[in-house]
């Protein structure tokens, strides 16, 4: 379901202040994002479905206030070969990503 211009003017009439969308990336990904929140800035968005660690930043950007990351945060083969080792190594770099931007978010 994408959200016509219609549905986002009744979630603005409705005072509604979160709306979860997946698969978000095949409406637009983070661009889809800034366009929903234009008219609605202080909408709370939950993206789910083609959010990865590589692209996560992007939606925080685009205006996600959260993602989910799903099975895109680990690797099954990773999982399957216990190389728990790449998975922290993954987990750490995402944390890494995040504390980033929140700093430079924070600083801005």
């Amino acid at each position: 379901c994408v959200l016509t211009d219609a549905a986002t003017t009744e979630i603005y009439t409705r005072s509604l202040h979160d709306l979860f969308r997946s698969p978000v990336e095949s409406v637009g990904g983070p661009n889809y994002l800034r366009h929903i929140r234009a008219p609605i800035p202080n909408l709370k968005i939950l993206a789910s479905g083609g959010v990865t660690p590589k692209n996560m930043i992007s939606y925080l950007q685009g205006g996600a206030r959260a993602v989910v990351l799903a099975d895109s945060l680990i690797d099954p083969e990773a999982l399957v070969k216990n190389q728990l080792d790449k998975i922290s190594h993954t987990a750490r770099s995402l944390v890494k990503s995040l504390q980033s931007y929140l700093w430079l978010k924070g600083s801005s």
